[in-house]
C-alpha cells in the first residue's frame, strides 16, 4: 500500500507541475502578445499624430498662400485703381487743356489772347506741369509754346517777358528729350524743335529791340543740332515772329555768327549731313581676309576704312547703309569694290541694302559685308 500511495503522490505532483508550466507559458504568451499590440498601437498612434501634424502644416501653408494671394490681389486692385485715377486725371487734364488751347487758337484780338493766356496759365498751374509728366513731354512742350504765343500776342504789359518765361520752360522740357530724339532718329523732330527756339528769338527781339548781342547770346544757348537746323535756307527769316520782330541787320549777324561757330560757311544740305566717311569691312573667314584688305586699299583715300573684321559665319554680302540719303554714296562704294575685284566679282549677289530701324547710328558710316572671292556668296541675311 505504501508503494502505491507513493506512485499516486508522484503523479499528482507531476500533474501539478505540468499545470504550473502550462499556466506560466500561457501567461508569457499573453504578455508577449500584449506587448506586441502595445508597440503596434504606439506606432499607429505616432503615424496618426504625424499625419495630423503634416495636415495641419499643409493647411497652415494653404492659409498663408491664400493670405499672400489676397494681399497680391489687393495690391493689384490698388495699382489698377491708381492707374485708372491717373488715366482719369489725364483725360480730365486733356479736356481742360483742350478747351483752353482752343480759346487761344480762336483768339483774334490782344484782349482775347490775354484772357485765353490767363485761363491756360491757370490750368497749367493747377496741373503743376513742370515735372508732373501728366500729359507727356511732347504735349507739355506744345502747350507751353502755345501759352507763350498767347502771352506774346496779348495786351499784357509784360507780354514779352512772360512769353520768354513760358518758352524757356518749354525749352527746358524739350532739352531733356532732344538728345534722345536725335539718337533715335537724327533729324526727326528737328523741324518741330526748331519752332520753339525761333519763337524765343521773336520774344528776345521784342523784349530787347535792336540789341544784336542779346539775340546772339540767346542763339548760342541752343543745342548744336538746333544751330545746324537754323542754318537751313530761310529758316530764321522765314519765321513770321522773327521776321517781324528782329532787325534785318541782327538776322544777318546771327547767320554769320552761326556759320562761323558751327564751321559751316555755306548752308548744309541733307546730303552733306549724311556724308559717309567711315566704312566697316566684314568678311566671313580668316581665309577671306585678303579680299577685305584689297577692298580696304581700294577705298582708302576716298573714305576712311576701319580695318577688316572676321565674322566667322556666312552672311548675305552687300553695302549696308542706315539712311535713305546715303543711297547714292552706297552705290558708289559698291562700284569701287566691284572695280577692285575685277572680272571675278559676283555682281549679282552684291547689293546695297538700307537697314531699317537703325536710325540711332552715326550718320557718317556704312558697313561692307564681303563674299569670299574663291567661293560663291551664300547664306541668309543677318
Amino acid at each position: 500500500m505504501t508503494a502505491k500511495s507513493s506512485v499516486h503522490a508522484f503523479v499528482a505532483t507531476a500533474r501539478a507541475l505540468l499545470v504550473v508550466q502550462i499556466t506560466v507559458g500561457i501567461a508569457a504568451a499573453a504578455t508577449a502578445l500584449w506587448a506586441t499590440q502595445a508597440v503596434f498601437n504606439y506606432a499607429r498612434a505616432k503615424d496618426v499624430a504625424e499625419m495630423a501634424q503634416a495636415r495641419a502644416a499643409k493647411e497652415k501653408q494653404a492659409a498663408k498662400d491664400a493670405r499672400q494671394q489676397a494681399d497680391l490681389s489687393r495690391l493689384e486692385a490698388t495699382e489698377a485703381e491708381a492707374a485708372a485715377n491717373v488715366a482719369r486725371q489725364r483725360a480730365e487734364a486733356y479736356t481742360l487743356i483742350a478747351v483752353r488751347s482752343r480759346n487761344v487758337l480762336q483768339a483774334t484780338s490782344p484782349k482775347d489772347f490775354r484772357e485765353a493766356a490767363l485761363e491756360l496759365e491757370g490750368e497749367l498751374a493747377d496741373l503743376s506741369l513742370d515735372g508732373a509728366g501728366l500729359l507727356g513731354d511732347a504735349s507739355e512742350v506744345s502747350i507751353l509754346a502755345l501759352l507763350a504765343t498767347a502771352q506774346f500776342r496779348s495786351d499784357l504789359p509784360d507780354r514779352s517777358s512772360k512769353a520768354l518765361a513760358s518758352i524757356d520752360r518749354a525749352i527746358r522740357l524739350n532739352n531733356t528729350r532732344l538728345d534722345r530724339l536725335t539718337q533715335e532718329a537724327p533729324l526727326a523732330g528737328i523741324d518741330y524743335n526748331e519752332g520753339i527756339y525761333l519763337d524765343k528769338l521773336s520774344y528776345v527781339c521784342a523784349a530787347s529791340p535792336g540789341e544784336e548781342t542779346v539775340l546772339i547770346n540767346a542763339v548760342q544757348t541752343f543745342p548744336p543740332a538746333v544751330k545746324v537746323a537754323l542754318m537751313g535756307s530761310g529758316r530764321i527769316e522765314g519765321h513770321y515772329g522773327v521776321r517781324s520782330e528782329c532787325p534785318e541787320a541782327a538776322l544777318r549777324t546771327i547767320r554769320t555768327d552761326l556759320g562761323r561757330r558751327t564751321g559751316q560757311a555755306d548752308v548744309p544740305t541733307r546730303a552733306q549731313l549724311f556724308k559717309i566717311n567711315r566704312i566697316f569691312i566684314h568678311v566671313g573667314s580668316e581665309a577671306a581676309r585678303p579680299d577685305g584688305e584689297r577692298v580696304k586699299a581700294a577705298l582708302d583715300g576716298h573714305y576712311h576704312p576701319e580695318g577688316v573684321e572676321v565674322i566667322g559665319r556666312s552672311f548675305r554680302p552687300g553695302v549696308r547703309y542706315y539712311y535713305p540719303e546715303q543711297k547714292s554714296q552706297a552705290e558708289e562704294i559698291a562700284g569701287r569694290i566691284a572695280a577692285a575685284y575685277g572680272d571675278d566679282w559676283p555682281e549679282a549677289e552684291f547689293r546695297t541694302v538700307l537697314l531699317r530701324g537703325y536710325q540711332g547710328l552715326p550718320r557718317d558710316q556704312v558697313e561692307v559685308w564681303l563674299p569670299p572671292l574663291s567661293e560663291p556668296p551664300q547664306g541668309a541675311p543677318t
